[in-house]
């Protein structure tokens, strides 16, 4: 081998040693041009965020890590107004070489204080800057957000971190919130801090924080415990906020696993449990409820199109557990879909699970035995006519039974005293039964009122077990194409129990404890068809202040009630679901209007196809009946 061939094995190696050692020794230099140019170009894109900076980069390390550090750090909203952070003290080792891989990974951070400010209300939010500025009709990649999600989750939160102070400050249109941790730290993917949350000058609770990341096995949790006394709770004030609720809890941990995740489909488990809950919210009941335990465990699969909850999932309230499947369908308009189907549930254990507070009845009651019960929701929005609804509870093996506590629901086949509420307050209370001298019986409801009343209400009333599923379907499919609760296919047994049972319940829960007392006295036949019907028509609001068709028929007509003819009849019929707005139903004479007459007559070929009338009477009608209320009362 000649001198310059040797020359050259030696010069070469040397060269790629010396543009190694320099490019290792300038690294930082470079990467401090880099991180400056990136906050500046962030800055500007960002509508002209003033950052102020004081970098320093240290040399690249063996293992592919680079360290940043701050003296200060600071993000001032572009008019100077507020500091969206500050950070002093800051330090960070970033992962940028992994093999031969260029990445992004934050391994470690610390700082003294962090600081964040988030202002929002009608003229002015501080962090409009960060919502993001994709199309709204591109359509979203449920599998893919998971993905990207914790994707970056995995990226940006470090295996170790040690924050002195870490504290968050609020100002949602005027309330200003402070959420302070202090110490925050990370060990071995396990964050720890003591958290105490600042509402106003004077409230604040205090919370102990534990959060769990294992990447390798894909696992990640959390745990929220108020730092107190064993049975002390506290609430998240940003929950009461935005859902104007009263909410506080104990504890709360949440688990996720995650057994497949691709951008196509994902398929992971999801766990959660709060204990020691108490809620508010004037939709839900009319008085703070109490749930000792509340927890969740859901199989979920996630495409491009579909979320889906399997029913091997388990929803528990208090010991007691459901299993439901769910679906939706992304689309211009949604599908939905919901099933419930259980099988030998005790009685008991249910009644036991629910909450006293949201009930009347129930929690009266000592029922015992199994009872099996299903659900199905089933709307496709995009064609709302092929809506399917189906409820039903029953007792397969017939062990169901009330015993003595029948008489909670029995007591009304004799007489018994009735209070009419109002928006919940009490009107009048008046006794059911021929002790009141305005009682009809059932032998002496005319014919044509009890027709009417039945075509215009409840046509199968004496035939079905409480529940007429294609009534609620129809009345669900109109609801939700007007967007509003304008039919509610109730059954005549269904109005009689919401009533006489629940008439001061105006909330979410009482349909609940509405069909189970249907069910219970429909199917033990604890009240018998004709003494419901009986009830129903004294009791049957016809005007304000005016219940039953004695005093209706006198209200209206000055006449009793077998004295009614058939247009009269069918006049009061209409008027059950809107008692209060009767006046709209009348002209200056106290004649029957045309709008009302139009749907009289509607009502009577009704009433003909379900042969409660002839042709020759429906040809002879004359809906334009003359009341004695002259001029009609207005609203």
């Amino acid at each position: 081998m000649t001198f310059h061939k040797k020359s050259l094995l030696w010069i070469i190696p040397s060269i790629i040693l010396v543009l190694i050692i320099a490019g290792y020794l300038l690294f930082p230099v470079f990467a401090q041009l880099y991180i400056n140019n990136k906050i500046e170009s962030f800055a500007e894109e960002k509508g002209g965020l003033m950052i102020t900076k004081d970098c320093d980069i240290s040399f690249l390390h063996c293992d592919g890590s680079v360290d940043i550090s701050f003296d200060l750090l600071q993000l001032v909203e572009k008019n100077g107004k507020d500091t969206l952070l500050s950070a002093n003290q800051l330090e960070m080792s970033l992962d940028i070489i992994q093999g031969f891989h260029i990445q992004k990974k934050l391994e470690k951070i610390s700082a003294q204080n962090i600081h964040i400010l988030l202002v929002k209300n009608d003229q002015y939010c501080n962090y409009e800057f960060l919502k993001s500025k994709s199309k709204k009709n591109e359509a979203a990649n449920y599998s893919k957000l998971i993905y990207s999600y914790l994707e970056k989750l995995e990226n940006y939160l470090p295996q170790q971190m040690d924050i002195a102070n870490f504290l968050v400050t609020t100002e949602f249109d005027s309330a200003r919130i402070s959420y302070h941790i202090s110490p925050m730290q990370t060990r071995e993917g396990i964050m720890t801090g003591d958290l105490v949350i600042n509402e106003g000058d004077t409230l604040s609770t205090r919370w102990k924080l534990r959060g769990m990341i294992d990447q390798e096995k894909q696992l990640y949790s959390g745990a929220l415990t108020i730092n107190e006394s064993n049975r002390a709770t506290g609430n998240l004030p940003l929950i009461k906020k935005l859902e104007k609720i009263d909410f506080s809890f104990h504890q709360l941990a949440l688990n996720l696993t995650i057994d497949k995740l691709t951008d196509d489909h994902s398929f992971f488990h999801i766990s959660g449990k709060m204990d020691s809950i108490y809620c508010f919210h004037h939709y839900i009941s009319d008085q703070m409820i109490r749930v000792d335990e509340a927890a969740f465990a859901l199989d979920v699969a996630l495409s491009p199109e579909n979320i889906e909850i399997d029913s091997t999932s388990t929803l528990r309230l208090n010991h007691f557990d459901l299993h439901p499947y769910f679906r939706y369908i992304k689309g211009t308009k949604p599908h939905l879909i919901l099933k419930i189907n259980e099988k030998h549930k005790d009685i008991r254990e249910m009644f036991a699970a629910l909450p006293d507070e949201l009930f009347q009845v129930i929690p009266t009651l000592q029922a015992q035995g199994n009872i099996d019960f299903k659900v199905l929701f089933d709307c496709d929005f995009a064609n709302l006519d092929s809506l399917k609804f189906d409820f039903n509870i029953a007792s397969s093996d017939h062990s169901f039974s009330l015993g003595n506590d029948s008489e909670v629901i029995t007591r009304f086949n004799e007489s018994f005293e009735y209070t009419y509420y109002s928006n919940g307050v009490a009107e009048r209370t008046f006794i059911v039964g021929p002790e009141n001298p305005n009682f009809c019986s059932f032998e002496e409801i005319p014919p044509y009122v009890m027709n009417a009343i039945l075509t215009s209400e409840d046509p199968s009333f004496f035939y079905h077990r409480g529940f007429v599923k294609c009534s609620i379907e129809s009345a669900l499919i109109a609801d939700l194409k007007s967007r509003r609760m304008s039919r509610g296919g109730s059954t005549i047994t269904m109005q009689l129990v919401k009533n006489i049972f629940l008439n001061r319940k105006k909330v979410l829960s009482r349909k609940f404890e509405e069909m189970m007392l249907v069910w219970m006295i429909e199917n033990n036949h604890l009240i018998s068809k004709e003494r419901m019907f009986e009830i129903y028509i004294n009791i049957v609001e016809w005007a304000p202040n005016i219940n039953g068709i004695v005093e209706a028929s006198r209200f209206y007509f000055d006449k009793k009630p077998k004295e009614l003819t058939l247009e009269e009849s069918m006049y009061l019929a209409t008027l059950i679901r809107a008692p209060k707005h009767y006046a709209k139903t009348l002209d200056e004479t106290g004649t029957v209007n045309a709008n009302r007459c139009a749907e009289m007559i509607f009502l009577a070929k009704r009433m003909l196809k379900q042969e409660r009338i002839t042709e020759e009477q429906l040809n002879s009608l004359n809906p334009a009946v003359h009341t004695v209320i002259i001029p009609p009362v207005k609203e």
